[in-house]
């Protein structure tokens, strides 16, 4: 097995494993091959908006003392459901006045 201290990086080893860098904040994570991808929460929903971001937003805010992740996704649900309609009907309504762009 292998562990992992967030303070000191990786411990000790006793497998072949291979450490990526994932784009953005500098992370690495492990995978017993190269070829893994990590899947996110959005993936799995099958959602448009990030569902981390969400959450990360709902705890920096205080909403709540503890936060799940399947109300995240059902948050995030709801909140892509309401955007997209409003972009519907404010679409329909720039085509109804002949207008390319929608505004006010």
């Amino acid at each position: 097995s292998s562990g992992i201290n967030a303070e000191y990086g990786v411990l000790f080893t006793h497998q072949q494993t291979n450490i990526q860098m994932v784009t953005g904040k500098g992370k690495a994570t492990r995978s017993k091959t190269g070829d893994e991808t990590k899947v996110t929460i959005s993936e799995k929903a099958g959602l448009t908006l990030p569902v981390a971001r969400i959450m990360k937003l709902v705890r920096k805010n205080r909403v709540s003392g503890r936060v799940g992740k399947g109300s995240m996704v059902f948050l995030t649900g709801a909140l892509e459901y309401i955007a997209g309609e409003m972009l519907e009907v404010s679409s329909m309504k720039a085509q109804e006045n002949k207008r390319n762009t929608i505004s006010n």
